[in-house]
């Protein structure tokens, strides 16, 4: 993955980006899929957690794996945002990026580049006003 894929400025359309890669798994796997995946990023965020270069962070297999489950994990992502969530060890803007390469677009402002509360928060409502735009309708 590449540093110009994160910070891409182009808009991507929403209906290309309905369907995940990988196959459709139902609610209950999927969720264990983007839970085991979360673990194994997080051990991740832990190996590389004292360099300042956050795509060291995204230079992960699970990260990839993620990307790869598509839009229909951004309610698990919602809740991941969430303030009652211990994402220390998800790396900065973490879940900002993985939005943003799902997409392939960018959700936040650079001017929120150091704040991560704002950043935790601004991501919760991107998803809160966009998640539908996203999700197949079945």
């Amino acid at each position: 993955m590449s540093l110009e894929k994160i910070v891409k400025e182009d808009n991507a359309s929403p209906s290309k980006l309905n369907s995940p890669i990988t196959p459709s798994l139902d609610s209950k796997n999927l969720k264990n899929e983007f839970e085991k995946l979360t673990q194994e990023w997080k051990a991740h965020c832990k190996k590389v957690g004292y360099t300042t270069q956050v795509t060291k962070y995204l230079e992960s297999e699970a990260f990839e794996k993620l990307t790869q489950l598509g839009t229909q994990i951004f309610p698990y992502i919602q809740e991941m945002c969430s303030k009652n969530n211990d994402n220390r060890y998800i790396a900065q803007n973490g879940w900002t990026y993985l939005i943003e390469e799902i997409i392939d677009d960018r959700i936040i402002k650079s001017s929120l580049n150091h704040d991560l509360e704002s950043i935790r928060e601004s991501t919760y409502n991107w998803l809160k006003e966009n998640m539908s735009k996203y999700q197949s309708s079945e």
